[in-house]
C-alpha cells in the first residue's frame, strides 16, 4: 500500500514539474502548485497511516 502512495506522490510531482515548466502565467501556476501540494500532503498522510 505504501509503495502505491509513493507512486502517487511521484506522479503528482512529475505533473507539477511539467505544468510549472509550461510557461503558464504565475498566478495560474501558483494555484496549480497549491492543488498539487494538497494532493502530496494527502498521499503523505496516507503513507504514515499505513506504515
Amino acid at each position: 500500500m505504501a509503495q502505491e502512495s509513493v507512486g502517487l506522490i511521484s506522479v503528482a510531482h512529475q505533473a507539477f514539474v511539467t505544468i510549472a515548466g509550461c510557461g503558464v502565467n504565475a498566478l495560474s501556476g501558483l494555484r496549480m502548485a497549491r492543488k498539487f501540494v494538497g494532493l502530496i500532503s494527502v498521499a503523505h498522510q496516507a503513507v504514515w497511516r499505513w506504515s
